[in-house]
């Protein structure tokens, strides 16, 4: 009974393995963590250099030339995730983008943007 109770109070180790799990934990929080930020961040680049491409198109600009601008600005943040089903469209009264973007194998999102023709110069402060 004696040797019994002296294994049950003696502790060595048991702070070694509450650090590992605890680390484990936190290590495991912190990169889910992380990875939210990088979609969320994603989002925002994508549709911001979505933005960018149509209004290339609206200017009149090549839609070969608007293309390498969209595909360069968008494989800064996603290296080695190229584009799929993309589409310039230049018509009379509008411009048109959309494109798919995949991420992790599972993740994609499609981006669609269209802007009417011609473009109005917004004058702020005088309404």
């Amino acid at each position: 009974m004696a040797l019994v109770m002296a294994a049950m109070t003696d502790s060595r180790g048991q702070s070694s393995v509450e650090f590992a799990i605890t680390l484990a934990v936190l290590v495991t929080l912190i990169s889910g963590l992380l990875c939210g930020v990088y979609v969320g961040f994603v989002q925002v680049w994508v549709k911001h250099s979505s933005y960018e491409a149509v209004i290339c198109l609206a200017r009149g600009e090549m839609e070969s030339r608007c293309r390498e601008q969209l595909e360069t600005r968008v494989n800064e943040i996603l290296i080695g995730q190229p584009l799929q089903n993309v589409q310039l469209l230049r018509f009379k009264r509008r411009a048109h983008v959309s494109f798919e973007v995949r991420m992790f194998n599972e993740w994609r999102t499609t981006e669609k943007r269209t802007l009417s023709l011609p473009l109005r110069e917004r004058r702020y402060g005088s309404e």
